[in-house]
């Protein structure tokens, strides 16, 4: 997905045994880090990832939503 023209970052979310798992990656124009810690996962600036319990996968994009706007917002 980061080899599309003009995308700097990409998340994949799989549901897999009724957990989310979210897969994030960035080419450094967006620290995934910090996105996936809102979300309760971890990682490096351009490789992180999450997994959430308890969560369908469109609550679970609902809130990874909500994690990249608030992400963007704090650093524009």
């Amino acid at each position: 997905l980061l080899g599309i023209s003009g995308v700097n970052a990409s998340f994949v979310l799989y549901e897999n045994d009724g957990i989310v798992n979210i897969s994030a990656r960035s080419l450094g124009v967006y620290n995934v880090q910090v996105i996936m810690e809102s979300l309760g996962g971890g990682g490096h600036l351009t490789m992180a990832g999450a997994q959430l319990k308890d969560c369908t996968l469109e609550e679970a994009k609902d809130r990874l939503i909500k994690a990249i706007n608030e992400y963007s917002e704090e650093n524009e």
